[in-house]
This record gives C-alpha cells, sequence and structure tokens, in this order.
C-alpha cells in the first residue's frame, strides 16, 4: 500500500529497507497544535509531538513515542533537545515523478 496516496504525477514503488544514519538534529517538544509544511504537503503537529528540524531546514512533527524510540537525547533546554536518531531498519518507498 503506498504510504502517500495523494501523490499526483508521480507513482509510488514497492516498500524497501533502509538503514537510518546516526543524524544529530534539533528538536522542540510542542506545548499546542502547529501547522508544518513539508515537501509532502502540510501536516500538523499536536501538543506533546516533538518538531524535529532536519539538514537543510525542514521541520516536521514525530509522535512522541516514536521519538523517544527513534532519538537519543543529548541535551536539553526547556522544551529544546538535542537528539541523535538511532541506528535502525525503516519502511521507505521510492516515488518517480510522471511526467
Amino acid at each position: 500500500m503506498s504510504p502517500t496516496p495523494r501523490f499526483t504525477g508521480s507513482s509510488v514503488g514497492r516498500p524497501m529497507l533502509i538503514l537510518s544514519l546516526p543524524e544529530i538534529r534539533v528538536t522542540e517538544e510542542l506545548a499546542a497544535p502547529e501547522r508544518f509544511t513539508t515537501r509532502d504537503g502540510v501536516v500538523v503537529g499536536r501538543p506533546g509531538d516533538m518538531a524535529v528540524t532536519a539538514y537543510g531546514g525542514e521541520r516536521y512533527p514525530i509522535p512522541r513515542e516514536v521519538f523517544f524510540c527513534t532519538y537519543e537525547v543529548l541535551g536539553r533546554v526547556g522544551p529544546e533537545f538535542i537528539a541523535q536518531r538511532l541506528v535502525h531498519v525503516r519502511r521507505a518507498w521510492e516515488v518517480s515523478v510522471i511526467t
């Protein structure tokens, strides 16, 4: 099944397993709902979710329970965290743009 069925002008390939590398990220615990404009569209983070800032500046929410299973917290000041992504296998889909 496609992870994002609303892709238009593209097709989603078969799922594959990829290895996530231990990148360090800046995160913030959300105190209120917040909208994020990502490459995949607009998503909403809920209070308690973690807003992750990826390389390139894109911000997106990760549910709190997922964040603490996939990141190691290196430091914290109030609602802001520095965390290192744990090495783990995850599922991903290749997206091909149809022109």
